[in-house]
């Protein structure tokens, strides 16, 4: 989509640009030819202009014009290209996948901004791998805590309680790293 609606306003600037050179070109070339008939040579000279104008501008202005369209299709491609492999890259965060680093290629664009991605999901996949780090050390001391219940004293249920809520703090604490914005 992105492609296509480049080109398409690459083609209607270009339209655009022929039609005003072209107004200025020809309309005072074509004004002269419905003059006097006293004026016919000024007349004949306007048309010779006029004819030489029509075979060497449109050519021209159609190369132009494919070059332009070819050109702003190979742009498009530097921006499209990083832009659809983002938005899978999104896709698969919103799946709670973490991708690897997204890589462009040589001449795309966006690349400082894929930059930016990059090490926000770096510290994010450090991050979730530090929470379920606490998070799995935390039910390792839930089940020491379930064992020791039964037969334990006071004191040794105490410490393992005490052991249980040092890793929920811990966990918190990972966890706080992250603030959520209303």
């Amino acid at each position: 989509d992105l492609q296509y609606h480049l080109v398409l306003f690459s083609l209607c600037h270009l339209l655009f640009f022929l039609l005003a050179v072209g107004t200025a070109l020809f309309a005072p070339l074509m004004l002269r030819l419905h003059g006097d008939e006293a004026y016919f040579a000024e007349m004949a000279r306007a048309a010779e202009q006029l004819l030489y104008l029509h075979t060497h501008f449109w050519p021209v202005a159609l190369i132009a014009a494919l070059v332009i369209c070819l050109h702003t299709i190979a742009i498009s491609h530097k921006v499209a290209g990083p832009l659809y492999r983002l938005r899978q890259f999104l896709q698969a965060m919103q799946q709670g996948h973490l991708p690897p680093p997204l890589r462009l290629r040589h001449g795309d664009y966006l690349h400082k901004d894929i930059e930016v991605i990059n090490e926000m999901v770096s510290i994010l996949r450090t991050k979730m791998a530090e929470i379920q780090a606490e998070q799995e050390e935390l039910n390792k001391a839930i089940v020491e805590l379930q064992a020791v219940v039964k037969q334990a004293s006071r004191e040794e249920i105490i410490t393992h309680m005490a052991r249980v809520a040092e890793k929920g703090e811990r966990l918190a604490e990972k966890l706080s790293y992250f603030q959520i914005d209303t």
